[in-house]
């Protein structure tokens, strides 16, 4: 490599960034001409292994949410997990995938810690999620930090026992994976590497545009727009499960205290996506510049933790209680559909509002119709086979976006002053030739960033 920034200029670097977790293996054995293939085989098994390690979490549980394994709930919400689009747009950062299979298990351990059932899981989980990748592993310590928030504590001398204890082992798990963080360390802060300049407090963009991503039918954002789209994410995770987590703040059968605790960790997540001071901390003190949000799947894990939760409470529940947290969370949903249709400006997916709308009155009607199902399980699998053809269905739709994907490019802003006159604006979009191996290829610019001398001058999609 000849880069003078980035990872490129340090082996070791891109070494502890990349090679050390377990998903690269394969690619390191195959011959070249089976590395597309292999890549392809290998993502499909981590999802797969996604799938597998949050149906465990579910049905290990320590909670009274805890799932028997013969329940129709459990291939629900594992699916709504193993399937995310959020993880199709993180299949390109390949060496990512392998730590968001260990999340499920990481908070089970700490479920289990707290409830007092050993130490181990969680302990041994977070040392392999350092390993595997060190950056996404740091934005998991984080998103760990919150989530214990969430959790019961008998007084507040135990929270604060069991919080010193989990210091403890972190920092002890952190310390397994040193030989690999602490050159790391001094690298980055020695070399300057993924470090960006605070922006300060403020949104990135209006909130309807940020929540209408979680609409089916939404172009998947594998590299942002632009590289100052630092709000863009992919934040579908299917309907039914987005419906059914809003149900969870309005859930009387769970602790008020707990539902607010929840709240406030929905509210900050919500908040890493779109405001700059919670972007930047959740991001280790960096803006990610192509691939935005890479907090998302914790997101939607947490989101799909708390619809399933709701759901297990819910078919327990009085029909008329049940029936006023449905009209709530369907009537949210349909806001923020309507809202993103007022808001939006151009050239909308008109599909993505109008099917959007529809299965957020078809889950409301079963939702609304549980009762008269022959069985709870009936009613379980109804919803289940639903799911699958709604995200099969909008997976039909990301298929179609990457078979139509054009080249794309960057350019730096000497190259737009010589040839546009230095207008960005009118550079963004425009066709470029680009030499590559010796033939010529069209290219499409999407973002202009400033040139520094001696830095590479161009960056090519495939």
């Amino acid at each position: 490599y000849s880069w003078h920034v980035m990872g490129g200029s340090n082996f070791y670097y891109i070494i502890c960034y990349t090679l050390t977790s377990p998903t690269m293996v394969p690619l390191l054995i195959v011959p070249m001409k089976y590395y597309a293939a292999t890549l392809g085989l290998m993502i499909v098994a981590i999802a797969v292994l996604m799938f597998i390690s949050m149906s465990y979490y579910l049905t290990h549980r320590v909670s009274k949410a805890r799932l028997n394994k013969n329940q129709p709930e459990v291939l629900l919400f594992g699916m709504a997990y193993g399937l995310l689009p959020a993880f199709v747009a993180m299949s390109g950062y390949y060496p990512y995938l392998g730590v968001f299979v260990l999340v499920p298990i990481l908070i089970l351990g700490l479920e289990r810690f707290v409830a007092n059932l050993g130490w181990r899981m969680y302990f041994i989980t977070l040392a392999l999620i350092m390993f595997f990748n060190f950056y996404i592993g740091g934005i998991v310590c984080i998103f760990t930090v919150l989530y214990y928030l969430t959790l019961s504590f008998k007084n507040a001398k135990e929270f604060f026992v069991k919080s010193l204890k989990i210091i403890i082992m972190s920092i002890m798990a952190l310390g397994v994976a040193s030989v690999l963080l602490i050159p790391v360390a001094f690298i980055a802060f020695n070399g300057g590497y993924g470090f960006s300049e605070y922006l300060g407090f403020g949104f990135f963009q209006e909130w309807f545009a940020v929540l209408e991503q979680a609409l089916m039918f939404n172009d998947i954002v594998l590299s942002g727009s632009d590289y100052t789209n630092y709000w863009e994410s992919n934040l579908y995770v299917g309907i039914l499960i987005e419906i059914l987590a809003l149900t969870y703040f309005f859930n009387k059968s769970i602790r008020l205290n707990v539902r607010f605790r929840k709240l406030i960790v929905f509210v900050i997540m919500l908040f890493t996506l779109n405001e700059s001071t919670f972007n930047y901390v959740m991001h280790m003190f960096h803006y990610t510049v192509s691939n935005p949000n890479r907090q998302t799947i914790l997101f939607l894990f947490y989101m799909i933790i708390m619809a399933q939760e709701s759901f297990t409470l819910y078919k327990e529940n009085s029909y008329v209680l049940s029936k006023v947290r449905v009209i709530i969370a369907v009537a949210l949903m349909i806001v923020v559909d309507i809202g993103a249709v007022v808001t939006t400006v151009g050239d909308a997916n008109i599909n993505m509002y109008l099917y959007s709308f529809d299965f957020m009155l078809l889950y409301g009607v079963l939702l609304f119709l549980k009762n008269r199902f022959k069985s709870k399980e009936t009613f379980a699998i109804t919803l289940t086979v639903i799911l699958i053809l709604e995200m099969g269905w909008n997976y039909t739709t990301l298929f179609g976006h990457f078979e139509n994907a054009k080249k794309v490019c960057l350019v730096t802003d000497k190259l737009v002053e010589r040839i546009y006159g230095g207008d960005n604006e009118a550079a963004l979009g425009q066709e470029i030739e680009v030499n590559v191996g010796g033939t010529y290829h069209t290219y499409y610019i999407v973002g202009v960033y400033e040139y520094v001398q001696e830095q590479f001058s161009f960056g090519v999609s495939d």
